[in-house]
């Protein structure tokens, strides 16, 4: 995440996040992903049938600096 208008979508979380309040994923960045500046993590609602990628990003959770250094 660098703006709303720069910013790309990464995938969601495979499993819904626990009592724990912990979440893991893993893939493979996409190329550019060194421009970027941030790492934005948001909840969203989404059916487990569908599985539809939201078209606006949800509520922010966790952001932080992305450093690939």
């Amino acid at each position: 995440y660098n703006s709303g208008s720069d910013a790309r979508f990464l995938g969601l979380v495979p499993k819904r996040v626990g009592r724990n309040q912990r979440f893991a994923t893993q893939g493979v960045l996409p190329t550019g992903a060194e421009r970027f500046r941030y790492l934005v993590v948001t909840q969203e609602s989404v059916s487990a049938t569908s599985r539809r990628v939201p078209t606006q990003p949800g509520r922010v959770v966790l952001q932080g600096q992305l450093n690939l250094g």
